[in-house]
């Protein structure tokens, strides 16, 4: 049986059409005044006029969003429950999105047997009231993994979207994206380890390099090191300055960082290099900078690379 798909009111429609014209209408009149009041610069310009397409396009989304809610409620609704639950009444939810707050009142269901109301406009549209927007969650956890702090994460998106937010949403967002990696991590460990390899790379590569490091950082619980993988192949090009120099550049590099005991960062990185094909190249080289956990990590699962001292710690101990 095939789904039935809300049909939304052709009045629905042409009051959304009129009162965006109208806002239209309106904003171009603001914007001839305000031009026509002073000389104005490029910057003063471009900073009005992004603010109020920000404003239409808040009002935009907003009303999209209640055109899609518009449609004439069922007198029932099917609950997760199983049981066929009557219309309550419209209600009201707030959402926090890339373009600011939008408001939209869609239809409400009350299940006796759960005893609680239920949307299913939120299910459908992926509303999450008195929250925030899957797109809005999404940038905000990028700039949160990507700045030096949450603080200039929040900071950056207002510059960006006009939209200001506490630092904390920031966190909040960064750590639920960072779980989510963090499991897709733990799965395709123990899919690695239960034998079902990741898909390996297409081509053979002559060599691949593996590095390995760690570093203290300063968290809420003290002091952590922090260990990082790598995984990337180099291209070897002339020096523009000395042509007659050969430079080696890494490149293709794939790597990760975790607060985390040697043996869980050996597995991922094994379950990375297995992806990008290092059991099939013809040489594998592996840098560290001479801590045992390295080299032991290394014999473990590499025992056929080729143990490499990087530059820096090789020099110190010679000096040494």
């Amino acid at each position: 049986m095939q789904p039935t798909i809300p049909t939304i009111a052709p009045d629905a429609q042409a009051t959304f059409v009129e009162e965006l014209t109208r806002r239209m209408a309106e904003l171009a009149r603001q914007v001839s005044a305000w031009v026509a009041d002073a000389p104005r610069t490029l910057a003063a310009m471009e900073e009005h006029t992004l603010a109020l397409t920000k404003d239409l396009g808040q009002a935009l989304l907003a009303g999209t969003l209640q055109l899609a809610a518009s449609s004439a409620p069922a007198p029932q609704a099917a609950r997760t429950c199983g049981q066929a639950v009557p219309y309550l009444r419209p209600r009201s939810a707030d959402v926090l999105s890339v373009l600011g707050p939008i408001s939209v009142e869609r239809p409400v269901y009350w299940c006796r047997a759960c005893r609680r109301t239920f949307a299913p406009f939120d299910a459908q549209t992926g509303l999450c009231p008195g929250s925030i927007s899957a797109g809005l969650d999404e940038l905000l956890a990028l700039l949160g993994a990507r700045e030096d702090s949450f603080e200039e994460a929040a900071a950056v998106l207002a510059k960006l979207t006009l939209v200001r937010v506490c630092p904390n949403l920031a966190r909040t967002a960064t750590e639920r994206l960072g779980g989510v990696l963090a499991a897709a991590e733990q799965q395709a460990v123990a899919a690695a380890c239960a034998g079902q390899l990741p898909p390996l790379a297409a081509t053979t590569l002559a060599r691949v390099y593996l590095s390995v490091d760690g570093l203290l950082v300063h968290t809420h619980a003290g002091w952590k090191e922090l260990k990082l993988g790598a995984v990337y192949t180099t291209v070897t090009a002339a020096s523009r300055k000395r042509p007659d120099t050969l430079l080696i550049r890494a490149r293709d590099i794939s790597y990760f960082g975790d607060i985390t005991a040697p043996e869980m960062l050996g597995r991922l990185l094994w379950t990375e290099a297995a992806r990008r094909g290092v059991f099939g190249a013809g040489e594998v080289i592996a840098i560290g900078d001479g801590a045992h956990w390295i080299w032991n990590l290394m014999e473990e699962h590499f025992p056929h690379a080729v143990q490499i001292v990087d530059w820096y710690h090789a020099v110190r101990q010679e000096a040494a």
